[in-house]
């Protein structure tokens, strides 16, 4: 064997429960001995079970068990194993592997009575087919002959598998089968023959057939003129309903001639609407121009209104010169402060100094520093003041110039509007020169 058995074991089959075989190394002979019924044959038993898959069943599991099992670990380090239970028959095989990396075993289940190619791979092991016999050579029981080595192979059976070796069955197989095929085609021969003479006297029953086929063509051409005819009849019903339709289509157009034959005077009418149409367009938007105009002149004269008082601003400008003079003044004031404050911060510096205090002096001193002090924050409230009455002066007279320069336009746009408009909004008559002065 390339792949030598290294060990087998065997659990729960026949009389073994455990049992662990290490065969002799290629070149060594194995010998099993013991007394009879100790389970030697048992063995070879186990291996054909694992090798071959026979025998079917499981009755060879031992007395009490729930499985049976048969291990062979080979050479190469793959571990074979056949288990059978109550639920499962299974082919494992458990490949090495390197250290360190997980180890599972590839299950085979399913495989009827053959053994799997894989477990045939590792083992090398297989039936032997010569004829038609399938011959166990790799292994032998009890009482088996030495030739052929199973009991199971009947005389004839060796000689029909010598006949196979010898090359001698094919010649066999071939004359037997020649003589057959020659009784099959005299067979075939004298049915053909009886199949023929059948067929003839059926002809002559069907001689009718040819005048019959002449009457066909004679009715398909009948046919033909008749689909003609047809054709030409859906053509004519066709045009037909397209001449109905037409007629009514007419009668149809002539009823709405009829009924626009006032077509003319209507368009007349049309034309007057979109004429009042586009003149009352035209008044409605002079109405918007004149609403805005409306608003502007009113606007106007809401300013106006709240610059009534605008003659006063003169006076408040000249009274605003006079305080920003004072402002000046009071700025020269502050600037003489500094200089006190100065002195004062110099006086307290001294009064740390160990010498005589001049009380009357320093409370001179406080007294016109208090006063110019408020003095000071009288002159920033006037100086605040001014600045906002300044500011609002500016606003007012560009407000007052704008609206000197837009009143001639708005009274422009609004005679205009008037004019258009052909109405006057007082009197409701026709609009007239008189009536401009009046609304303007």
């Amino acid at each position: 064997m390339n792949n030598p058995i290294k060990s087998i074991e065997l659990l729960n089959f026949q009389s073994h429960q455990s049992t662990l075989i290490e065969p002799a190394p290629p070149g060594k002979l194995t010998v099993i001995t013991g007394p009879s019924d100790s389970g030697k044959t048992a063995i070879i038993r186990a291996l054909k079970w694992l090798l071959y898959n026979q025998p079917a069943g499981a009755d060879f599991m031992r007395t009490g068990a729930s499985m049976v099992r048969i291990s062979v670990k080979f050479a190469d380090g793959n571990i074979v194993t056949r288990e059978r239970t109550a639920a499962t028959n299974r082919y494992k095989i458990l490949r090495p592997v390197a250290a360190g990396q997980n180890n599972r075993p590839d299950v085979f289940e399913g495989f009827g009575a053959a053994v799997p190619l894989e477990i045939q791979e590792i083992t090398g092991v297989r039936t032997v087919k010569i004829a038609d016999q399938d011959l166990l050579l790799n292994l032998s029981e009890q009482l088996d002959p030495p030739f052929l080595g199973q009991k199971s192979t009947t005389a004839p059976g060796r000689a029909k598998i010598l006949g196979k070796l010898a090359g001698t069955e094919e010649i066999d197989v071939a004359g037997a089968e020649t003589g057959r095929d020659l009784y099959r085609r005299g067979q075939d021969e004298k049915r053909l023959a009886t199949e023929i003479e059948g067929l003839a006297a059926r002809i002559e029953e069907f001689a009718w057939i040819e005048k019959l086929e002449e009457r066909i063509a004679e009715l398909e051409q009948l046919l033909d003129g008749i689909k003609e005819q047809q054709a030409r009849l859906v053509t004519l019903e066709e045009k037909r309903d397209g001449l109905l339709r037409i007629q009514t289509e007419m009668n149809a157009a002539q009823k709405v001639m009829k009924r626009w034959a006032v077509l003319p005077r209507v368009e007349v009418a049309v034309k007057k609407a979109e004429a009042a149409a586009v003149r009352c367009k035209t008044l409605k938007t002079l109405g918007v121009k004149l609403t805005d105009i409306q608003y502007g002149i009113e606007e106007a004269q809401e300013t106006i209104y709240r610059l009534r008082g605008l003659e006063t601003v003169g006076k408040i400008a000249q009274r605003t010169g006079e305080k920003i003079d004072r402002a000046k003044q009071l700025h020269r004031l502050y600037v003489k402060l500094g200089q006190v404050l100065a002195d004062m911060n110099r006086c307290r510096a001294e009064l740390k100094k160990p010498r005589v205090i001049h009380v009357e002096r320093i409370t001179a001193i406080t007294e016109k520093i208090a006063t110019q002090i408020n003095r000071l924050e009288i002159i920033e409230h006037d100086s605040k003041v001014l600045r906002i009455l300044d500011s609002n002066r500016e606003k007012a007279i560009g407000i007052i110039q704008d609206y000197e320069k837009r009143i001639p336009e708005l009274q422009r746009e609004y005679k205009a509007a008037l004019i258009q408009a052909g109405m006057c909004p007082l009197c409701g008559q026709p609009i007239q020169e008189s009536c401009l002065r009046e609304v303007i």
